[in-house]
């Protein structure tokens, strides 16, 4: 019962009706719109949207940089208020070269002051910073809380490359202070995620970096405005395009060359410049002033553009879906009531398969259906009166078909050229193997036209395969055979049957130059002359070899004699003339009585064919 309902299952769903075959194309197409329009739906979001997404992604990196601004200005506007102090510079340094004054240190702590800023209020700027003194790149001066900070940093490798760093930093005219930023330092067990900025004294002979240190909370707090607007990937970059802190360890800005990051910022401050690399839009601004080279750079990725728009995407998509499935209900009951009569009208032509070509005309309209039938109708009367003239034309397809096929290149003679290829490949002859290849190449291009039976070529056209087909066999035969082909302007782009040059040539070279020899029975130099000419309408064409020629027996033979099939496959089989039967052959297929061959010995030795045939 089973496999019956799985049989008759698969016949129904078989595409055996127009019904079927309308529905299931109906359908697949429909599948590969919905998958297209869902894979294009977010590009078309992304491109239309893209403008307006970038401009906003632009106004806030520009918004966030004017806040991280802020705070950078009250940095060096803190550490300038001590580095102008010179009687707390001076305290420091009698400190240092002094026993070290436990008195003059607590004296020298009180005045190292923290700064703390703003309100606590919704989105009010908090900022906080304190002091670190480092005398001469090994003593640290700092509040007591600070000390651990001042480990870290003394224990770092930017301070280690601070020193020389800053002997490269360039300074402004008017208080010539080098100055740096440092990498974000991690948080540790006594110490909080922190920014260091240095500035760089020189007293009485003692070097003084001045250290202000930052909580990086307080930027983080800011940065958060890109998290909200989902960017993940942005980085401070300081002097050198080094990075000082990246949000994400797989950062696209990572690993590249301090150039490649150069070009992402104008030299003017807080002015953003925006540059797209493939599907990521990127935006680079200066924070700080020219000479601490500070800066901010953000990535944003499709993906992450798209982010608040993909649910509007896929409620599209949905609705486009639904619409589409009920246009293909309608479509499938419009179909079955309307082709009714063109079920009626396939039940009629499968009746024709079995040559039942008198149908009964019941289908009858003015639409589409009506004229497909009353066409079919006047089809099967005129049927049986084509069908006998149509298998006769049949039988001379084939017979045109099966004389072009054996009309193709000799396998022996294929097989003769690639030995001599292989023997010049052995003696290292490359341009002699280029030469013939070329040549055997052009003859089977040349013989691909031939299986689509396109039957006509331009003289020009054959003139280069024979002169091909030549250059072979000169190498076969030593260059002992030579041709002479001269084509007249006007005969040139003429139409000529393709393919029957060849086969008299090679006769001519088979049967004619390579068996005549002298006493010694050394070969004969050959030589081939064709000439080509117009005459009224007719195409004179004329062959002439030096060969041994033919006895008059077997010039009336080969192309006097009226042959018949079964002879031309007798010859086929000894391999004896078969050119000049196939020929004949075709040609009366093609031009009928206004063909004419003929053939004589000449007086020199040798023989000469003429042909003639009308211009097509």
């Amino acid at each position: 019962m089973n496999s019956r309902r799985k049989t008759r299952l698969r016949e129904i769903l078989k595409p055996n009706t127009l019904v079927k075959k309308c529905v299931y194309g109906i359908s697949g197409v429909t599948l590969i719109m919905l998958l297209f329009a869902g894979n294009i739906m977010t590009d078309c979001v992304y491109y239309l949207l893209k403008p307006r997404m970038q401009q906003d992604f632009k106004v806030l990196t520009s918004a966030v940089a004017t806040k991280i601004s802020y705070l950078l200005h009250q940095n060096t506007q803190y550490l300038l208020k001590f580095w102008q102090n010179e009687e707390l510079c001076s305290q420091i340094i009698n400190y240092v070269e002094g026993d070290s004054d436990e008195t003059l240190k607590k004296e020298i702590e009180e005045q190292l002051v923290g700064e703390r800023r703003g309100k606590e209020e919704p989105g009010a700027i908090l900022s906080s910073r304190d002091i670190i003194f480092i005398v001469d790149w090994k003593e640290t001066i700092c509040k007591p809380e600070m000390e651990p900070y001042g480990e870290i940093i003394m224990e770092s490798e930017w301070l280690a490359n601070l020193k020389e760093s800053l002997k490269e930093a360039p300074t402004y005219e008017h208080d010539h202070i080098q100055r740096r930023y440092s990498p974000v330092f991690a948080q540790e067990e006594e110490t909080k995620e922190f920014l260091s900025f240095a500035m760089l004294k020189e007293m009485e002979g003692h070097e003084m970096i001045l250290l202000m240190v930052e909580p990086f909370e307080e930027y983080r707090s800011l940065l958060e405005n890109f998290l909200r607007a989902d960017v993940t990937d942005f980085c401070l970059i300081g002097w050198e395009e080094e990075i000082l802190f990246q949000n994400i360890e797989d950062s696209i800005f990572y690993g590249r060359k301090p150039e490649e990051l150069a070009e992402l910022f104008y030299e003017e401050q807080y002015e953003t410049k925006l540059i797209e690399e493939g599907d990521i839009t990127v935006i680079g601004v200066r924070l700080s002033y020219q000479m601490e080279q500070l800066k901010l750079v953000t990535a944003l990725s499709k993906d992450e553009f798209l982010k608040p728009y993909k649910p509007f995407a896929h409620m599209i998509s949905l609705m486009f879906m639904i619409f589409t499935v009920i246009l293909l209900i309608l479509v499938i009951i419009i179909l079955n009531r309307s082709l009714r009569r063109l079920k009626e009208l396939v039940v009629q032509m499968k009746a024709v398969r079995g040559e039942a070509y008198h149908v009964p005309r019941s289908i009858q309209g003015k639409d589409e259906i009506g004229m497909l039938a009353d066409t079919f109708y006047q089809m099967m009367d005129q049927i049986e009166e084509n069908v006998e003239k149509i298998k006769e034309q049949e039988k001379k397809e084939k017979r045109i078909e099966y004389s072009l096929l054996v009309s193709q290149i000799d396998p022996h003679f294929i097989y003769n050229t690639l030995n001599t290829i292989t023997y010049l490949a052995e003696l290292n002859q490359t341009d002699d193997i280029m030469i013939i290849n070329k040549a055997l190449i052009g003859m089977l291009r040349d013989r691909l036209k031939m299986t689509k039976l396109q039957i006509y070529d331009t003289v020009e056209k054959e003139k280069q395969q024979l002169v091909s087909y030549m250059t072979i066999q000169k190498y076969l035969c030593n260059n002992e055979i030579t041709l002479e082909f001269p084509i007249l302007d006007e005969c040139a782009k003429i139409k000529y049957p393709k393919n029957i040059l060849q086969p008299l040539v090679e006769n001519s070279i088979l049967h004619g130059i390579l068996v005549h020899r002298d006493a010694q029975n050394r070969l004969i130099p050959g030589k081939i002359e064709i000439s080509i000419k117009l005459f009224r309408e007719y195409i004179v064409t004329e062959i002439r070899d030096n060969g041994i020629g033919m006895t008059d027996e077997e010039i009336q033979k080969y192309f006097y004699e009226e042959s018949t099939e079964e002879d031309t496959m007798l010859e086929k089989d000894t391999k004896e003339h078969i050119g000049i039967y196939n020929i004949r052959m075709r040609m009366k297929y093609l031009y009928g009585k206004n063909f004419y061959i003929r053939a004589r010995r000449r007086e020199s030795g040798g023989l000469w064919i003429r042909m003639e045939f009308p211009m097509t």
